[in-house]
This record gives C-alpha cells, structure tokens and sequence, in this order.
C-alpha cells in the first residue's frame, strides 16, 4: 500500500495546517524583528549566534503555547477549558521573570522564595513541582 497518496481527513489537515501556517508566521516575524533591529556584531559567528538563540526562543515559546493549550485546567481529562484561556504565553514568562533561586556551594541550603498563586499554577502545568 503507498502511503503517499492517502489523504488525510479534512480535521486533520486544518490542524495540521494551522501548526504549520503559525510556525511560519512566527519565523516571518523573527526574520523582520532581525531586520529591524540591525545586528551590531562584529563577524558572521556573532551573527549566526545572535540568530540562532532568537530561533530556540521561538521553540521554546511554541513549546509553551502547546503546553498552555493541551493541559486541562481540572485534572479530568474531559474538561474543555485548557489553561491558554487563563495564561498567555507571555504572561507565563512575566510571571515567572521575578521568581529566583539562590544556591550556594557547600552545606547550604538553596533559597526558594515563596511562590504566588499564579507561580505554583505554572510550576504544576509544566510539571516543575519541587
């Protein structure tokens, strides 16, 4: 049987379009936020660098949103409502920004900070407990 030529269901392909039409907007938009904001580096090492670390922070930003979007709120799996329609992917990261971890070489103890509601929701969604 040849694969190839069997055609996905039209459910199917809508998703499969829509992950592919956002993963291209989003490499679009890094392509311009570079083009904006020229690069003052000093060879094409740093350059590619530069490009390189903007291009994982676009997978770790999808990464997020997929997560946000796939996690049920309530622990049932039936339940519609998923945690996108709580958090935005860039206020996980606002609310995380002020969290820090001190740890010290030697017989001390690392210094965790108390967590806010929304820290230890975003710990428990990406499975970080401690």
């Amino acid at each position: 049987m040849n694969w190839s030529l069997i055609e996905p269901d039209t459910k199917t392909a809508l998703v499969h379009y829509r992950k592919r039409d956002r993963v291209e907007k989003q490499f679009d938009m890094l392509k311009h936020m570079i083009d904006e904001r020229r690069l003052r580096t000093n060879g094409p090492t740093a350059h590619e660098s530069i490009v390189f670390i903007r291009f994982l922070s676009l997978i770790i930003t999808e990464y997020v949103r997929t997560v946000l979007k796939d996690t049920p709120i309530k622990e049932k799996k039936e339940s519609a409502k998923r945690w996108i329609t709580r958090y935005t992917v860039a206020e996980v990261f606002d609310r995380l920004e002020s969290y820090t971890e001190v740890s010290f070489k030697g017989r001390y103890k690392p210094i965790r900070p108390t967590k806010t509601k929304a820290q230890r929701e975003i710990f428990k969604i990406f499975e970080l407990d401690q």
